[in-house]
């Protein structure tokens, strides 16, 4: 099966307002992690075809990624998506009778619009998989896509076909851990949490596969059969990736979490203020409270980390914007 690494890269020219949307966006003064990213591609190995998408259609955005990626193009199938090849894309599906009321999916306002680019340009190439690895992680096990990422894809576990996985992060020392940096609000407990779910998932009992329910979104594979009917959700601001399994399920799909699929997160330090993460949080939390309550999911067998956020009592959030 040919599988297309998605890539998603976050640059400012420093007037575009894009540090209010993406975690860690850097200036055009800097190399940024995409090198480091492909170089650790070449050491393991990868065989398979890279898609870098840039998180604005600015002409110098493009042209700075492309330049960064050059000295790594003759031992690797990279690619760099822009803006015109997107709108080519929309024209196509356009033409060929698509649903006007979606013309939202794709954009630059929030992660899912951002990730939805690298479902379409996956459906348009033909792949078979798509696994999402950001520009600030390393994959450092030989054969890492096609036999850790890639394995048990199209095959049946507990009477469910995997079509989609998700892995975890390990920190420079080796810990399987993601550090959100909390630097302002150090009583907020999301990162605290989603580490406890995390932990929650690598415990859980029966084996290496268990249904995921805390997701890293540079550490997700899926099939066509399940990316094809999927699309991230577009009003939902940020945590696009537990909220695509969510998705998943509720269209009958099975969305797994695999113990063994890690990859190394090295991310750059935050160049926006916290505040602007908290606010897309609250924002996230208030939506997703309502549509579990569509999906008809139970808040109260739900992970530790949404047990939490998405209860009616939103109102102690105040201890945390004002301590």
């Amino acid at each position: 099966m040919k599988t297309c690494i998605a890539s998603y890269s976050q640059w400012t020219t420093g007037k575009d307002g894009n540090w209010m949307i993406f975690d860690h966006p850097d200036p055009l003064t800097v190399n940024g992690t995409v090198g480091r990213m492909l170089q650790s591609f070449i050491k393991s190995e990868v065989k398979s075809h890279v898609a870098i998408f840039p998180n604005s259609i600015d002409p110098s955005i493009e042209n700075h990624i492309k330049k960064l990626v050059k000295p790594y193009l003759h031992k690797l199938d990279v690619h760099v998506f822009t803006g015109k090849e997107g709108q080519e894309m929309l024209k196509v599906l356009k033409k060929a009778g698509f649903p006007r009321e979606f013309d939202g999916f794709w954009g630059y306002a929030n992660y899912g619009q951002y990730r939805n680019w690298m479902l379409l340009y996956a459906a348009f190439k033909g792949f078979d998989n798509i696994l999402t690895i950001d520009d600030d992680e390393l994959i450092e096990k030989k054969g890492y896509v096609e036999n850790i990422a890639g394995r048990d894809l199209l095959t049946k576990f507990k009477g469910k076909e995997v079509l989609g996985k998700g892995g975890c992060y390990i920190d420079a020392k080796g810990n399987k851990f993601y550090d959100g940096q909390i630097a302002e609000f150090v009583k907020w407990p999301k990162d605290r949490l989603f580490n406890q779910s995390i932990k929650d998932q690598l415990d859980a009992p029966g084996g290496r596969l268990v249904r995921l329910e805390t997701a890293c979104g540079g550490n997700m594979i899926e099939n066509r059969k399940m990316f094809l009917k999927v699309p991230y959700d577009i009003n939902i601001p940020r945590g696009e990736d537990d909220d695509y399994a969510m998705n998943a399920e509720y269209l009958g799909f099975a969305y797994f979490y695999d113990k063994d699929m890690y990859v190394r997160h090295l991310p750059p330090s935050r160049k926006k203020f916290y505040w602007t993460r908290m606010r897309q949080d609250i924002k996230r939390f208030k939506y997703l409270r309502e549509k579990c309550r569509i999906f008809g999911i139970d808040l109260e067998k739900i992970n530790v980390f949404y047990n939490y956020f998405l209860q009616d009592n939103f109102v102690r959030l105040e201890q945390y914007l004002y301590p």
